[in-house]
């Protein structure tokens, strides 16, 4: 496989006294689409994780042939992105889809800047893409999970 874009050897994931994954060697290439299959417990979720950099590792992580451990410098963690499968909004939570879209942005502006109106019109253009603009000003929590889950 020539020049990898995620390349984890030898990666294990313990727990207490529980093994998660157990010196797993896994590789993507540019351009390549891989399906992660396996039964509830299998490792599939702590694999993305440690690809992340969510979750604490042994062994070789390489990102776009740079070695990364589990703390990403910040040029790494603009470059990997993770949707989880589901997960439950509260329908309190008081955050308009767009400004959740916007979330993206504050990679690049900053965590403490607002983003700006070229930030604003970026996030309508993919919502637009999305075929979601239409749901820019509505509460997150009160979106029907199927429009949440693209």
């Amino acid at each position: 496989m020539e020049n990898p874009v995620i390349e984890l050897d030898r990666v294990s994931v313990r727990k207490s006294d529980a093994v998660l994954l157990d010196r797993v060697d896994f590789r993507v290439s540019r351009n390549e689409f891989v399906g992660i299959v396996g039964p509830n417990g299998a490792g599939k979720t702590t694999l993305l994780n440690v690809v992340a950099g969510f979750e604490r590792f042994d062994g070789r992580c390489r990102l776009f042939g740079r070695a990364e451990t589990w703390k990403r410098a910040r040029a790494a963690r603009m470059r990997v992105g993770y949707v989880p499968q589901s997960f439950e909004i509260d329908p309190s939570f008081a955050i308009l889809a767009l400004e959740a879209v916007l979330t993206g942005a504050y990679g690049r502006t900053g965590l403490f800047r607002s983003p700006g109106e070229p930030e604003r019109a970026r996030a309508m253009e993919l919502m637009a893409m999305m075929r979601i603009a239409h749901l820019a000003r509505r509460p997150l929590g009160g979106l029907p999970l199927k429009s949440v889950m693209i």
